[in-house]
């Protein structure tokens, strides 16, 4: 319903120390198209759900879009983060046997 609305600074901001550029977001998603308006486009907001930052990027939250006290984040921090993925690559070895046992209920038998 377009509650996570955010507009897009551009230029330079000199209290962020940082170039801020709507360009820097992935493109427009038809999500996006779908709850703002032709103006709101134009004027640079856009939905902080679909929009992937693809580069520096400085965000103004309207008070519509906030639900709780406002976090500010001066500067970017790196971080490291643990990948515990679902899928894993296993190195296996099969007698010819065995393969042929697995191709065979592999086509259904």
């Amino acid at each position: 319903r377009g509650k996570c609305r955010v507009k897009v600074e551009n230029g330079f901001l000199e209290e962020h120390g940082i170039e801020t550029q709507a360009k820097n977001l992935s493109p427009l998603t038809d999500c996006e198209r779908k709850f703002l308006t032709k103006r709101q486009e134009l004027e640079g907001y856009r939905l902080a759900c679909q929009a992937r930052i693809q580069g520096n990027v400085v965000v103004f939250v309207p008070e519509e879009s906030r639900l709780r006290k406002q976090i500010v984040r001066k500067a970017a921090t790196e971080r490291t983060v643990d990948l515990k993925p679902a899928v894993r690559k296993y190195y296996v070895e099969m007698s010819l046997l065995n393969v042929a046992a697995v191709a065979w209920w592999l086509e259904g038998n």
